[in-house]
Parts: structure tokens; sequence; C-alpha cells
């Protein structure tokens, strides 16, 4: 039986997302999914969904900014992560980062949170959508995340209950979205290209991550960084590619980002530095370092644990 959860109340951006999107980037479709999937795969181990096919996940709302509230209308069992304000279920103050008994006629509010910018709502066995038609829409059918407004339904099985294995987040895989962030970058693509002046401005000064940052990219204020190629062929565009366009303004690309491009682009960042900056907000100060083996093994071991934790 279906269980139904009417959207009340909505901010600028609210997405029913696949955690790692559509798998078909060689066919010309961005891959979307969720920016920050550290948060969503916390979400999601808390509401007791699991990673099933590596292209496929249970579908979990990405709220930008906020605010949000809805109602549901039968019982659930939901899970709150990323960067959440004032939650209250009913007139009740709540945390985030544990899982939450819903019953029907349950009011959730989010207010917009003080810190990080991407709140995400995981519910057993995944919402589906319905739109404003009436008609069904299933976004890891149509290769894309469904934007959803005010006044949508989603659906949810309110009979999906499975065994939980984590009732809350340990402490340590918490983030803190004010702290300093340093980028790693991994050299690659032009990289040898670029002059030693141009690397060492990419890594001497902080940059400011522009109000102009969107899903499809992180765009950066700072000193220009120059390249003297005119001519480059266009090519696929990896995951936290770091491009640097005519102004020389560095972009860091991210889920919704373009599948091929001609713009330069000194390497990538990792997946994990990925989801920490798209949890920053406009203004905040980020800066880059080379990836060196040290750091390779120390994001091993932050991923084993990672994935020890939300695989148990």
């Amino acid at each position: 039986m279906n269980g139904t959860m009417h959207i009340q109340q909505n901010g600028p951006l609210t997405l029913l997302i696949q955690g790692q999107g559509t798998g078909r980037q060689h066919l010309g479709f961005s891959p979307g999914g969720a920016i920050d999937e550290h948060a969503f795969w916390w979400a999601n181990k808390l509401a007791g969904n699991y990673l099933s096919d590596i292209f496929y996940s249970p579908g979990t709302l990405e709220i930008t900014l906020g605010p949000f509230s809805c109602i549901f209308h039968q019982t659930a069992k939901i899970a709150i992560t990323g960067a959440a304000g004032n939650i209250k279920l009913n007139e009740t103050r709540i945390n985030a980062w544990q899982n939450i008994d819903i019953k029907p006629g349950d009011r959730l509010a989010i207010a917009p949170p003080q810190h990080g910018l991407r709140t995400y709502i995981a519910v057993t066995g995944g919402f589906k959508a319905v739109s404003n038609t009436g008609a069904e829409s299933s976004h890891w059918q149509q290769n894309r995340d469904l934007n959803l407004d005010k006044h949508n339904q989603i659906f949810y099985d309110e009979n999906c209950f499975k065994r939980l294995t984590s009732d809350a987040t340990p402490a340590r895989f918490i983030p803190n979205y004010d702290a300093p962030l340093t980028l790693q970058l991994i050299p690659a693509y032009q990289y040898e290209q670029f002059s030693e002046q141009a690397i060492n401005t990419l890594l001497t000064q902080k940059y400011t991550i522009s109000p102009m940052s969107n899903r499809m990219g992180y765009r950066l204020q700072g000193e220009p960084i120059t390249f003297c190629e005119q001519a480059l062929l266009s090519e696929g565009i990896a995951y936290g590619s770091v491009q640097i366009p005519p102004n020389g303004q560095p972009i860091v690309l991210l889920k919704d980002r373009q599948t091929i491009g001609g713009y330069p682009k000194l390497g990538c960042i990792s997946q994990q530095d990925c989801f920490k900056l798209g949890q920053r907000r406009p203004g905040q100060e980020i800066t880059f370092t080379l990836k060196t083996a040290e750091h390779c093994l120390q994001q091993l071991r932050t991923f084993y644990q990672f994935f020890s934790a939300t695989n148990s």
C-alpha cells in the first residue's frame, strides 16, 4: 500500500534524486544525482536502504536551502542528514543524522540551515513522485532528477519496514560545513601545459565561492590563472574536473556538468572533496593542494571507514 507525503512549503530547489545519477554520460546525459553523497548514503542507511545497483538507489529528497515542510498521511521511517537547520516534527524539536518514526498526520518542518547548503530526507523503501498533473513521474526512467514543486505529492511504501542497523550516525561521520576546506588536486588533462606560475597561483591563494555556483559547477573567484594554448579539442568531462575558462577563474564541475568540453583543465578533485565542496556556500573560501601518495592513502582509509559504517 502506498503512503503519501504532501509538500506544503518549498525553497528554491528540491529534487527527487538517485545518489549516483543516471550512468549515461556516454550517451550525452548529464549524470545528475546527489551533490553530497556522504549525507545521501547516511540518510539511506539510517532509513534501512542499501545500494543494490551502481546506477540505482532509493528515491531521496535533496533540499537546497529550504525552508521545507510536509505532511505524512501514513506511517513511515525517515532520516534527515546534511545541512539541516531547525527541524520540528509537529511542535517538537528533533535532531538530524538519526532515524525518525512517522505517524499518520505528522507534520515535518525544516528551517533554512545556518551552516551548509543541502539537506537530505530518506524514507524506508524510497520515495516516488506524482506531478501536479497527476501523471506518475519516475526520475530514473527519464534519466534526470525530478524537480519538485509546492503541492507535489510523494509516494512511499508504508509497509516497507526493514531491519535497521543504525539509529544515529556516529559523531565522527557528521561533517562540519564551516571547517576550512582544502581541495586536493589530482594532476591530469592539460596540467603539464600550464606554466609553473599558473600552477603556483592555484596552490598559493584562497578562492572565494561565487554566487553563480550551482549543481553544474562551483565557480571560484580569485587571481586569474593564465593558459597560453588557444585551440583544444573537446573531451569527456570527469567528475570534479577543475577547468579554466577564458576569464581565468577556476570552475569545479559537479553532478550536473556538461558531458564534453574544450576548456583547459588542471586536473580533478576527489569525490569526497566534491561532496564537501557541494555543501559550502557562496562567500566561503577554499584552497587547493596537490594530491600526494600520502593523501591517497589517507583518503582510502577514510573511504574504508565510511564504507564499513554504511554497509554494516
